[in-house]
């Protein structure tokens, strides 16, 4: 409950990119002409940590189907009625990334998540994500996530004041947790239930809490093992 109300007020006070911006991921953009090269034209997508359902939105616009998990109740209310709206084929469902997913096996053709598991700094927590994301993907699903890199320009300096649990930082603004990842703590992480396709570190420009910072993103695309 402490951490949902913080999060409430962060989508309250529009402090970081997820809680403000409407247009899709670049992340996002790129993933759905990813799966087009892959023949994934159409499917069952799932989105982790949807937020207030921009990238849900953008990916049911290119025909997907998509089912959206996040745990703040005024987000879940506003993608259903902004979905019902447009006639678009989403569907939300009001809890943790980290419970088990209201899905049968191999249901979905792939799934995203931007910037979601990287709150998830509790290890036990993660590693039940990472099992309910590969029950619920097909054998031939694809994954992407985004998360910032140590070199990110507000998380990185950030890791100068570590907690003793390994590379978690504090956002000084909303008190809200994240766990930092590099290249190489990524495949370790997701093995041996993904095999990494691809790992991209893109640099950007980004405000967060009113200051724009330089960004270093970890793009990754992974795939199901069997």
């Amino acid at each position: 409950m402490e951490m949902e109300i913080k999060w409430q007020k962060e989508y309250e006070q529009k402090g970081i990119p997820s809680s403000y911006k409407i247009e899709p991921s670049q992340t996002i953009s790129e993933f759905n002409l990813f799966l087009k090269q892959h023949n994934v034209a159409s499917g069952r997508l799932l989105d982790l940590g949807c937020g207030k359902g921009r990238n849900a939105f953008f990916l049911a616009q290119q025909g997907y189907e998509i089912d959206c998990i996040d745990f703040i109740p005024a987000n879940i209310r506003f993608i259903e009625e902004e979905a019902e709206k447009r006639c678009q084929p989403i569907k939300s469902y009001c809890q943790s990334v980290c419970a088990p997913f209201p899905f049968k096996e191999k249901t979905f053709d792939a799934a995203i998540d931007i910037f979601c598991y990287k709150h998830q700094v509790d290890e036990r927590m993660r590693f039940q994500y990472r099992c309910e994301l590969h029950r619920v993907l097909k054998e031939t699903g694809f994954y992407t996530l985004s998360l910032a890199s140590y070199q990110d320009g507000f998380y990185g300096p950030l890791r100068n004041n570590l907690s003793q649990t390994k590379n978690v930082v504090i956002d000084p603004y909303t008190s809200i947790p994240s766990i930092l990842f590099g290249k190489e703590d990524i495949e370790q992480e997701f093995y041996p239930h993904f095999k990494l396709v691809a790992i991209n570190e893109r640099h950007s420009h980004s405000e967060m809490h009113g200051k724009l910072y330089s960004r270093s993103i970890l793009d990754v695309i992974m795939k199901k093992n069997a």
